[in-house]
């Protein structure tokens, strides 16, 4: 048991709830916000997983998981198939050579989805397609350094 002292009406509303429900199926514009490598859930290979945040206004916000086969010790043409797919990502963000997935994070790029039905989990979307934003990729704008402040307050006299 854990002694928490929570009451719900402390908690403000939610006002701006976002759906849950599948974007429909299209292009839409976005970014990487993370990127791992994963084992595959019956240790037989490993598939790169990239969450895609939706720049897109109508459906800005909203995430997206893709996953790409990495490894896998009895299908080569499922890497293949997840390699092709990796390389139309990297060509979208305008980066073909890469040694870190996280090189990929924060520049814009298109991505298809579909809607989907799976059995287990419900309607869903999968990510089918990259292709470039108009006018080639471009990075999503660093926040600025905060200005950096020194105190001098020691008695060093230069």
């Amino acid at each position: 048991m854990a002694s928490i002292n929570f009451n719900s009406a402390d908690v403000p509303q939610d006002e701006g709830k976002k759906s849950f429900d599948p974007l429909p199926s299209g292009w839409y514009v976005g970014h990487i916000v993370e990127s791992e490598l994963k084992q595959n859930a019956k240790g037989t290979g490993s598939y790169l997983q990239f969450v895609i945040e939706v720049d897109t206004p109508s459906h800005a916000g909203r995430m997206l998981w893709a996953r790409h086969t990495w490894e896998h010790h009895s299908s080569p043409i499922a890497v293949e198939i997840g390699h092709r797919q990796v390389a139309a990502l990297c060509n979208a963000c305008g980066r073909p050579n890469i040694s870190d997935t996280e090189e990929l994070h924060g520049t814009q790029f298109r991505v298809k989805v579909k809607e989907t039905h799976h059995e287990k989990y419900g309607p869903g979307n999968d990510v089918v397609d990259y292709g470039p934003v108009k006018g080639g990729a471009s990075v999503a704008p660093t926040p600025a350094a905060a200005p950096v402040s020194v105190d001098n307050d020691d008695d060093i006299p230069f």
